[in-house]
């Protein structure tokens, strides 16, 4: 339908962040259908919109200048679309240049993911849009160059919601039909190259002169834009514009013939191409989607694929018991450009593999359940991949111990059993990593000639910690769909609180978790706030004085301690709730007991000494940073690979874990 004009609401903005530029030639319904779409889906950063116009002989003028809050710039002849787009840029006020094509509708999100792509990645130097066709067809998710002359739109009439084409990733070129750059970096770079003028491949031009510069040319997939393709000039390669395609494709190669030839010959392992780019490719395989916010565990193998996005590697996730797609967590993995597996695509393990498993170099496995239903089905189908067994942590260890606290002779023999099952799983491995240096001994003193590699956990340190006169109560933390904290909070409710009160009848314990069970929510009382799931973990560690980690059983490292101590907040523990973090009672920020009158003590003498408080939370970062940082994840993975036999590459940039 036609667009009123006072449905175009363009906000003004006098220090705009973009600029998006429009080259417009006649059809001014379609640019008002753009400008429409823009009013429609309002980016959260601030912009300007620039409507260049091309000298339309029609009344677009006159129409355009009507729309609020855009500037209209009209050229002074008759420039074709490069140099429309060089001449217009000179008129932007923006930080970015986001060039947009007249004949697209942009949808929610267009913007903001686009500019979050140079956050996230700092070598970014141009980032593209997911083009869709009015249909919803796929139309674009980033393009190749093969070596002979062919370029691919890739993707090009698929499923837009393929996992394929929905993670952000390197490519050789975007369309400039929706594009981002910075506009220093477009300065420095010539603008667009005049010698494609008219129109065509300037935008291919400008990517791969950006990729030769040092920066990378980034496909981001949250940024969706309908394009009516060939609305501006046709689709007849013989006649008008569209004949200088054929011309400008041999002056692009002869132009980067260096850089093209190092692409493969057209049509060959589209899937390998579009990751060009890749250090390595590697595969992830555990039960379900991570949902960092809600376990230890989550976090463990989120940081591991971050960390090998940062090497360059390109990444997938197969969530193998659970193929759902999950909103927040699986779109989150993917914003962070790691591919992720799910229904109704492919709808198993070895339904993917099937296609694809040769790509990959490395296979991690992760947790028992999992490596035992597909380890086989691996080891026959992928015969030049590693597996490697990440254990998370030895289960039958952690029943061996429930069972001695509970007196059940049932989990006494679930422990024998996965103890057997969990040994076979190590030895068809060809590595497999513990997170905890007891369990490798222990595994070391069962059998010697297990290849096992100790892998510790890790996390991001926070950098400003709340003062101690801010803060106030106790914490306890811990998913209770894993039974020893239930068992550690019922414990530490009936047997050692009851001592702190004493001493502090007004103190509050904060109880947080996700699956909270009906023993856990009956501890509720004045003292107890049972909270469940809380989205934030980090502002509560800023709130409250004393961690607590009554653990009687379990095995691994306790996700609870080290994620307290990289938050700077002093902790109270077991022994068995601070194995395997090699950490020294009172030294390092934690104290450790299994009496539990000086459990008691140490809780109270935290709450109330503020210099004792101070000293511990300075001990507890520096061992989190020296232990669970970026930098010694990344070297600890890197002895782990030497096992393999594989190098890998060194990290230029700080890596961000969680």
């Amino acid at each position: 339908g036609k667009i009123a004009l006072k449905d175009i609401k363009i906000p003004f903005f006098a220090d705009p962040l973009v600029s998006v530029l429009i080259p417009h030639y006649c059809k001014v319904e379609y640019t008002l259908n753009c400008l429409k779409s823009i009013s429609d889906f309002l980016p959260a950063v601030s912009f300007e919109v620039l409507v260049l116009d091309d000298f339309s002989p029609d009344n677009s003028l006159k129409v355009l200048k009507k729309v609020k809050n855009i500037r209209v710039i009209q050229n002074p002849q008759n420039l074709g679309f490069t140099k429309s787009c060089n001449f217009g840029s000179t008129f932007a006020k923006g930080e970015y240049l986001f060039f947009l094509n007249s004949d697209t509708q942009v949808k929610e999100g267009w913007l903001d993911a686009l500019v979050e792509t140079f956050s996230l990645l700092p070598k970014c130097g141009i980032a593209g849009s997911k083009l869709l066709y009015p249909d919803g067809r796929l139309q674009e998710a980033g393009c190749i160059i093969w070596q002979d002359q062919a370029i691919w739109n890739y993707g090009r009439d698929d499923d837009p919601n393929r996992p394929e084409y929905n993670y952000l990733r390197e490519v050789d070129y975007c369309s400039g039909a929706a594009i981002l750059i910075k506009k220093n970096l477009f300065l420095e770079l010539g603008r667009f190259d005049e010698q494609y003028a008219p129109a065509y491949c300037e935008d291919t031009d400008l990517c791969l002169a950006a990729r030769n510069a040092g920066y990378s040319v980034i496909y981001q997939p949250f940024s969706e834009v309908i394009h009516y393709e060939g609305v501006s000039n046709g689709t007849d390669l013989t006649s008008g514009i569209k004949a200088y395609q054929e011309t400008n494709i041999k002056k692009l190669y002869a132009k980067w013939e260096q850089l093209i030839n190092s692409h493969s010959q057209g049509g060959v392992n589209p899937q390998l191409e579009r990751d060009r780019g890749a250090s390595g490719r590697i595969l992830f395989i555990d039960a379900c989607t991570p949902t960092p916010d809600k376990d230890s565990g989550s976090v463990d193998i989120y940081n591991l694929m971050i960390l090998f996005r940062a090497m360059g590697f390109a990444v997938t996730f197969i969530p193998e018991d659970n193929f759902l797609y999950m909103d927040k967590y699986t779109e989150n993995l993917q914003r962070h450009g790691i591919q992720v597996i799910y229904s109704p695509y492919y709808e198993s393990v070895e339904d993917y593999i099937s296609h694809f498993g040769d790509f990959y170099e490395v296979v991690m496995l992760f947790r028992p359940g999992v490596a035992a239903n597909v380890i086989h089905f691996l080891r026959t189908e992928l015969k030049h991949a590693k597996l490697v067994y990440n254990t998370v942590d030895l289960h039958f260890l952690r029943l061996e111990r429930e069972a001695s606290v509970s007196n059940q002779p049932e989990i006494m023999q679930e422990s024998v059993r996965l103890k057997k099952v969990e040994l076979n799983l190590i030895k068809l491995a060809d590595l497999s990593t513990v997170v905890s240096g007891y369990e490798y001994d222990l595994l070391k003193s069962i059998d010697p000639s297990l290849k096992i590699a100790h892998l510790p956990y890790s996390r991001g340190v926070v950098n400003a910690v709340t003062p101690f006169q801010k803060r106030n109560g106790l914490l306890f933390v811990g998913g209770f769909q894993h039974t020893p904290n239930i068992d550690a909070i019922r414990f530490f409710c009936s047997e050692i609180f009851p001592l702190i009160l004493i001493k502090m009848p007004s103190c509050i314990l904060h109880v947080i978790g996700s699956n909270c069970p009906d023993d856990v929510l009956e501890l509720q009382s004045d003292n107890v706030k049972v909270h469940g799931f809380v989205e934030d973990l980090s502002s509560v560690l800023q709130a409250v004085k004393v961690n607590l980690v009554p653990l009687r059983y379990g095995a691994g490292i306790k996700g609870k301690l080290g994620g307290a101590m990289a938050a700077g907040l002093p902790s109270v523990s077991t022994s068995l709730g601070a194995e395997g973090m090699a950490v020294k009672t009172g030294d390092d920020g934690v104290f450790i007991t299994d009496d539990l009158q000086s459990f008691a003590d140490y809780v109270i003498d935290l709450s109330v000494d503020e210099a004792l408080w101070n000293r511990s939370s300075q001990a507890s970062l520096q061992f989190a940073e020296l232990n669970f940082g970026a930098k010694r994840l990344y070297d600890n993975v890197v002895d782990v690979f030497d096992n393999l036999g594989i190098d890998l590459p060194e990290i230029t940039d700080d890596v961000v874990i969680i």
